[in-house]
Protein backbone atom coordinates (compact mmCIF):
# COMPACT_ATOMS: atom_id res chain seq x y z
CA UNK A 1 0.00 0.00 0.00
CA UNK A 2 1.19 3.48 -0.84
CA UNK A 3 0.34 4.71 2.66
CA UNK A 4 3.04 2.38 4.04
CA UNK A 5 5.80 4.37 2.32
CA UNK A 6 7.20 7.82 2.95
CA UNK A 7 6.35 10.41 0.30
CA UNK A 8 9.78 12.00 0.48
CA UNK A 9 10.65 12.73 -3.15
CA UNK A 10 13.60 14.91 -4.07
CA UNK A 11 14.66 16.07 -7.50
CA UNK A 12 18.37 15.43 -7.71
CA UNK A 13 18.99 16.90 -11.13
CA UNK A 14 17.33 17.88 -14.38
CA UNK A 15 18.82 15.53 -16.96
CA UNK A 16 17.81 17.83 -19.82
CA UNK A 17 19.40 20.93 -18.30
CA UNK A 18 16.42 22.90 -19.62
CA UNK A 19 14.32 23.31 -16.48
CA UNK A 20 13.67 26.97 -15.81
CA UNK A 21 11.20 26.68 -12.96
CA UNK A 22 11.34 26.11 -9.24
CA UNK A 23 7.79 24.78 -8.78
CA UNK A 24 6.39 28.03 -7.37
CA UNK A 25 2.82 29.26 -7.69
CA UNK A 26 4.03 31.71 -10.34
CA UNK A 27 5.53 28.84 -12.33
CA UNK A 28 2.24 26.94 -12.10
CA UNK A 29 0.27 30.01 -13.22
CA UNK A 30 2.65 30.57 -16.13
CA UNK A 31 2.22 26.93 -17.21
CA UNK A 32 -1.58 27.25 -17.36
CA UNK A 33 -1.41 30.65 -19.10
CA UNK A 34 0.95 29.25 -21.70
CA UNK A 35 -1.26 26.19 -22.20
CA UNK A 36 -4.32 28.40 -22.64
CA UNK A 37 -2.56 30.73 -25.12
CA UNK A 38 -1.28 27.79 -27.16
CA UNK A 39 -4.66 26.05 -27.38
CA UNK A 40 -6.47 29.33 -28.09
CA UNK A 41 -4.08 29.97 -31.00
CA UNK A 42 -4.67 26.44 -32.31
CA UNK A 43 -8.45 26.76 -32.08
CA UNK A 44 -8.39 30.10 -33.92
CA UNK A 45 -6.17 28.78 -36.69
CA UNK A 46 -7.84 25.37 -37.13
CA UNK A 47 -11.52 26.23 -36.65
CA UNK A 48 -13.01 28.68 -39.13
CA UNK A 49 -15.88 29.34 -36.70
CA UNK A 50 -13.44 30.69 -34.09
CA UNK A 51 -11.12 32.81 -36.24
CA UNK A 52 -12.69 35.99 -34.86
CA UNK A 53 -12.99 34.87 -31.24
CA UNK A 54 -12.95 37.84 -28.88
CA UNK A 55 -12.13 38.18 -25.17
CA UNK A 56 -15.03 37.66 -22.76
CA UNK A 57 -14.74 41.21 -21.42
CA UNK A 58 -15.26 42.58 -24.93
CA UNK A 59 -18.12 40.16 -25.67
CA UNK A 60 -20.04 41.51 -22.67
CA UNK A 61 -19.84 45.02 -24.14
CA UNK A 62 -20.59 44.17 -27.76
CA UNK A 63 -23.94 44.65 -29.45
CA UNK A 64 -23.29 41.87 -31.98
CA UNK A 65 -25.94 39.19 -32.34
CA UNK A 66 -23.40 36.39 -32.16
CA UNK A 67 -20.04 36.16 -30.41
CA UNK A 68 -17.19 33.70 -30.72
CA UNK A 69 -15.39 32.95 -27.44
CA UNK A 70 -12.54 30.70 -26.36
CA UNK A 71 -12.11 29.89 -22.70
CA UNK A 72 -11.64 27.40 -19.92
CA UNK A 73 -14.67 25.71 -18.38
CA UNK A 74 -14.71 26.82 -14.77
CA UNK A 75 -17.78 24.89 -13.63
CA UNK A 76 -20.56 22.88 -15.23
CA UNK A 77 -23.91 21.60 -14.04
CA UNK A 78 -27.42 20.67 -15.14
CA UNK A 79 -30.16 23.17 -14.26
CA UNK A 80 -33.50 22.29 -12.69
CA UNK A 81 -35.07 22.56 -16.15
CA UNK A 82 -32.56 20.08 -17.58
CA UNK A 83 -30.36 22.56 -19.47
CA UNK A 84 -26.53 22.41 -19.32
CA UNK A 85 -25.02 25.45 -17.63
CA UNK A 86 -21.31 26.23 -17.52
CA UNK A 87 -19.06 29.17 -16.74
CA UNK A 88 -16.47 30.02 -19.37
CA UNK A 89 -13.37 31.93 -18.26
CA UNK A 90 -10.47 33.59 -20.03
CA UNK A 91 -7.78 36.04 -18.91
CA UNK A 92 -10.25 38.95 -19.16
CA UNK A 93 -13.24 37.59 -17.26
CA UNK A 94 -15.93 34.98 -16.85
CA UNK A 95 -19.32 34.51 -18.51
CA UNK A 96 -22.11 32.04 -17.84
CA UNK A 97 -23.21 29.90 -20.80
CA UNK A 98 -26.25 27.73 -21.24
CA UNK A 99 -27.06 24.95 -23.69
CA UNK A 100 -30.80 24.48 -23.97
CA UNK A 101 -32.03 20.90 -23.87
CA UNK A 102 -34.25 21.39 -26.95
CA UNK A 103 -31.12 21.47 -29.16
CA UNK A 104 -30.45 17.71 -29.08
CA UNK A 105 -27.13 17.65 -31.00
CA UNK A 106 -25.57 20.50 -29.04
CA UNK A 107 -26.96 19.20 -25.76
CA UNK A 108 -25.39 15.79 -26.42
CA UNK A 109 -22.02 17.49 -27.07
CA UNK A 110 -22.39 19.46 -23.83
CA UNK A 111 -22.72 16.21 -21.91
CA UNK A 112 -19.04 15.52 -22.63
CA UNK A 113 -17.71 18.86 -21.34
CA UNK A 114 -15.26 18.76 -18.43
CA UNK A 115 -14.02 21.42 -16.03
CA UNK A 116 -10.61 22.89 -16.96
CA UNK A 117 -11.22 21.98 -20.61
CA UNK A 118 -10.45 24.70 -23.15
CA UNK A 119 -13.26 25.10 -25.67
CA UNK A 120 -14.63 27.50 -28.22
CA UNK A 121 -18.23 28.67 -28.10
CA UNK A 122 -20.33 30.54 -30.62
CA UNK A 123 -23.62 31.98 -29.51
CA UNK A 124 -25.61 35.08 -28.76
CA UNK A 125 -25.85 37.06 -25.55
CA UNK A 126 -29.08 36.70 -23.63
CA UNK A 127 -31.70 39.23 -24.61
CA UNK A 128 -33.02 39.52 -21.05
CA UNK A 129 -30.20 41.79 -19.91
CA UNK A 130 -28.03 39.12 -18.33
CA UNK A 131 -24.39 38.62 -19.34
CA UNK A 132 -25.13 35.11 -20.49
CA UNK A 133 -24.25 33.32 -23.72
CA UNK A 134 -26.87 31.07 -25.21
CA UNK A 135 -24.46 28.56 -26.72
CA UNK A 136 -25.18 28.02 -30.38
CA UNK A 137 -22.24 25.68 -30.86
CA UNK A 138 -19.44 24.22 -28.77
CA UNK A 139 -16.10 23.67 -30.54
Amino acid sequence: MAKDYDSDVKLICDITGNSLCQGTTEDFTKLFSDRFDTLRTQLRSQRRELMKAIPIKRAKKTKDNESQLIGIINSIRTTQNGHRFFELEDDTGMIPCIVLNNNKDLFQTADYLLTDEIIGVTGSLSKNGHDEVLAGKVH
